[in-house]
């Protein structure tokens, strides 16, 4: 049986609440988060929450060096680039870290486009 549309947003919108409540990024990035989902389309691509505030953060993350992330081509799950952490500061640094780690799949990708 195939979910429907209207039903597939909603758990997509479930997962993403439930995954914010649960993090340590800040509630005052959330309205940031989802307008960033929205604005891209990524937010119908990563309908599990963890996927989607992953590739949220790198795109954050990469754009401060100049470039954007080609999903499509990146060939790594965004989920691994999910800041987590007993707090915003050293989980933004744990996932600095992965994102550095994937960093040359992306290069190999061509998945990074200088902005």
């Amino acid at each position: 049986m195939e979910m429907r549309t209207e039903e597939l947003r909603a758990a997509a919108r479930k997962s993403l609440d439930e995954c914010l409540a649960d993090s340590v990024v800040p509630k005052e990035l959330w309205p940031d988060i989802e307008a960033w989902l929205v604005e891209t389309g990524l937010g119908a691509i990563y309908l599990e929450g963890r996927e989607a505030v992953g590739a949220w953060w790198a795109s954050r993350e990469v754009a401060r060096l100049g470039y954007a992330i080609n999903f499509a081509k990146c060939g790594c799950l965004p989920g691994n680039w999910f800041p987590e952490g007993e707090n915003w500061l050293l989980a933004q640094a744990e996932a600095k870290l992965r994102l550095v780690a994937d960093w040359e799949t992306l290069i190999a990708n061509a998945a990074l486009v200088r902005i």
